[in-house]
């Protein structure tokens, strides 16, 4: 069983997503830990001043100049073993690593998984919070809040519903971001056609998704393109079975009539 899912147990998400890393390959991440452990006890000297936080945020932007990468949908900017070394990635990364620190140097930080951009929440006594974009470090104020849920809302043509907002500003699970990180990986290594590696994060997201027809489904496609037609057919059929009036479900069953004629005769 992956070590992964230890981390995922011990609500540990920085570790956890570290260890996706030997996935695609070795990763030593034990040392990549006390790397950013070495980080930590900088920091502590840098946090002086009226204002540690504001000195929390020029140490990891400035001086350790962590930052946004220059292609979001390339699959390096969600690995973070490569975020670690080449000091950019893309908002989950940056903002597990941004938290992990910032706990350990003493301020009150949670992951926001929500959708479309990973964000940062500050608690600021009982009843304050401040979120902050991990990509560069900005304070977001409530109005910046709003423009990113409602332009998540016009890209998903859902109505506005207050409840809905308050629920993406609530922390968010190790699993859950785990397997954010997964679907992202799965998508960036489809689209840079290493679908090997895609098929190794859709793996382990059916490992965690056992009963998700979705998940199932895109391994089967997966296994399709490494010309492995009996799981892909095994999975396609589950997703059939579950989500029969799916229109994606039917197309893909007339598809498999071919599909399994192909089967029988290569094998």
């Amino acid at each position: 069983m992956s070590p992964v899912f230890s981390s995922i147990a011990q609500e540990q998400p920085l570790k956890a997503a570290l260890q996706l890393g030997l996935l695609f390959g070795p990763v030593d991440v034990d040392a990549q830990i006390r790397q950013v452990h070495e980080w930590i006890e900088l920091g502590k000297k840098r946090l002086t001043g009226p204002d540690p936080f504001g000195a929390f945020l020029h140490f990891f932007y400035k001086e350790l100049a962590f930052g946004q990468g220059p292609d979001l949908h390339a699959s390096n900017m969600v690995r973070m073993d490569q975020v670690l070394a080449y000091r950019s990635g893309g908002s989950i990364c940056l903002g597990l690593l941004f938290c992990y620190m910032g706990r350990q140097l003493g301020f009150e930080l949670t992951e926001i998984n929500f959708p479309g951009h990973f964000l940062i929440s500050r608690q600021k006594g009982a009843l304050r919070r401040q979120f902050i974009d991990p990509l560069n470090g900005k304070i977001l104020n409530w109005q910046q809040v709003e423009a990113l849920y409602h332009t998540l809302l016009d890209d998903m043509h859902e109505e506005d519903d207050e409840s809905q907002l308050a629920n993406w500003l609530q922390p968010g699970s190790c699993r859950d971001i785990v397997v954010r990180l997964l679907n992202n990986l799965k998508a960036t290594f489809i689209q840079e056609q290493r679908f090997e590696q895609a098929w190794q994060a859709s793996d382990l997201l059916v490992q965690l998704c056992p009963d998700d027809p979705y998940e199932r489904r895109d391994r089967g496609f997966l296994l399709q393109q490494l010309d492995c037609p009996g799981g892909a057919l095994a999975d396609y059929r589950y997703y059939i079975s579950q989500c029969p009036r799916d229109p994606a479900a039917q197309l893909l069953k007339m598809q498999l009539k071919h599909f399994t004629q192909e089967f029988v005769v290569l094998h």
